[in-house]
């Protein structure tokens, strides 16, 4: 209402009736209305905002933490897959070994590799053998 001049205001009330009493009545309530509400709810409003937008962060804070975590244990698992797949490789090759010196036959069928899902899958790392092909070697 600081835009308004209250001079003016009282002589059209005054010269305009019952009409333009009643108006001004229901003006007045509506500015009384719209500064309780504006400066306390308002004030409120800030701060849950203030509040929630604090927990937010909080929560994204906590997220980030758990993520980081969730990749190192990721990491890990697929660090411990790979060197059991080194491992079971090398025991492929001196079971074949073993075979080929003995002469055992029939040689060991392994059972075809596992796919694993496209975002997981990543190559084993090298080491002092080649991998091993699915089917046996032939016998020489």
């Amino acid at each position: 209402m600081g835009d308004v001049d209250v001079s003016q205001l009282i002589g059209l009330v005054t010269k305009g009736g019952p009409a333009a009493i009643i108006i001004a009545v229901f003006y007045g309530l509506a500015m009384l209305v719209r500064e309780v509400r504006g400066g306390k709810v308002g004030q409120q409003r800030e701060t849950d905002l203030a509040a929630k937008i604090a927990l937010l962060g909080t929560q994204v804070k906590t997220l980030s933490a758990s993520m980081e975590q969730m990749e190192n244990e990721l990491e890990r698992a697929l660090d411990l897959v790979h060197s059991m797949r080194y491992q079971r490789d090398q025991a492929r090759v001196r079971v074949e070994y073993l075979e080929l010196i003995g002469n055992v036959e029939p040689r060991t069928v392994w059972p075809p590799e596992p796919q694993s899902p496209p975002a997981l899958s990543t190559p084993a790392p090298a080491g002092p053998f080649p991998p091993l092909p699915d089917e046996p070697l032939p016998p020489t």
